[in-house]
């Protein structure tokens, strides 16, 4: 026979009303501003002391516009319509 865990009802309260939607946001954020600051950094030094720009840098400005927004629709978007459901924890 199992014994079933019980989590105790001022316990579930407590985690019924966490939110961890700012946190991702927040994080989602710092990463993507990381990723455009590098991207401005490498087509800025190559611009200047290479003197062009070559095929992937552009390749890696299409992929981070692409991941980024993605990225951004999916934790930004998705996350803060569903966040009653996907910031709370599972026992909740």
């Amino acid at each position: 026979m199992m014994a079933s865990f019980q989590i105790p009802p001022e316990q579930l309260a407590k985690l019924a009303s966490e939110n961890k939607s700012p946190k991702v946001i927040a994080l989602v954020s710092a990463f993507t501003a990381i990723g455009f600051v590098s991207v401005v950094l490498r087509f800025f030094t190559r611009a200047k002391f290479v003197g062009f720009l070559g095929l992937e840098d552009y390749f890696i400005a299409i992929s981070m516009v692409g991941t980024h927004s993605v990225n951004d629709f999916v934790a930004l978007g998705l996350w803060t319509l569903y966040s009653s459901f996907l910031s709370q924890h599972l026992h909740a």
